[in-house]
């Protein structure tokens, strides 16, 4: 997987080659929707990630496929589901569509389940090592048979030669197609936010933080 950091890379240097911009997925669970702090963050955040993004198109050219971690079905369907889900990235997914760019399918749902599930069940486990080890060792499986599904997602149906845009999570294990070129936007704001969920982590039960890694999927899931 190769990394480029946003600046100015040349579209001659990338002709004919896949592209495609991953942008960290952020979201306020509806829990902490009214926190001072958090909110504005995640707001300027994505303001910051748009910017950004229309920085690397005027680069590279226009994203033709958007990707998002937790879509299952793509099309309007989807982008409805990610209104109600994660409002404060919905403009920026909503103007990415609206500039043609198509809504791909990403994840496979029975798979993506799956994780969601096994997630949950570790937070109910206390006493027992033996089952937590033995839904840990599931929870790995079924999170690389996710990886993996993104990963084809985007090799079959990224085009040559065309930009896509992923949004997935910081901790995301995926190995993209190796024609695939990478580039990681990171706003500003990021770093605050990392501060802050470090904070709140810090502050709370280590039984409440075993599910911090699927926060934002659950998010997408229930809504």
């Amino acid at each position: 997987m190769t990394l480029g950091n946003v600046g100015r890379p040349s579209a001659a240097e990338f002709a004919g080659q896949r592209k495609l911009l991953l942008v960290p997925f952020v979201s306020a669970a509806a829990e902490e929707q009214d926190d001072g702090e958090l909110r504005p963050l995640v707001e300027r955040y994505w303001s910051e990630a748009a910017e950004q993004v229309g920085n690397l198109e005027r680069q590279l050219g226009s994203v033709t496929r958007l990707y998002h971690e937790g879509a299952v079905a793509g099309g309007e369907a989807e982008l409805a589901l990610l209104e109600r889900a994660n409002p404060a990235a919905y403009p920026f997914v909503k103007a990415t569509v609206e500039r043609g760019a198509e809504l791909q399918a990403t994840e496979d749902a029975e798979t993506l389940l799956e994780a969601i599930d096994l997630q949950r069940c570790l937070l109910v486990v206390q006493g027992s090592r033996a089952v937590a080890e033995r839904l840990h060792e599931w929870l790995a499986d079924a999170r690389k048979r996710r990886y993996d599904a993104i990963a084809r997602a985007v090799g079959d149906t990224l085009p040559p030669g065309g930009v896509g845009l992923l949004v997935i999570s910081q901790d995301h294990q995926v190995q993209f197609p190796p024609d695939v070129r990478v580039f990681y936007v990171a706003p500003p704001a990021l770093d605050q936010l990392d501060r802050w969920l470090r904070n709140r982590l810090s502050a709370t039960a280590p039984t409440e933080n075993a599910g911090a890694a699927t926060d934002d999927v659950e998010a997408l899931a229930d809504g």
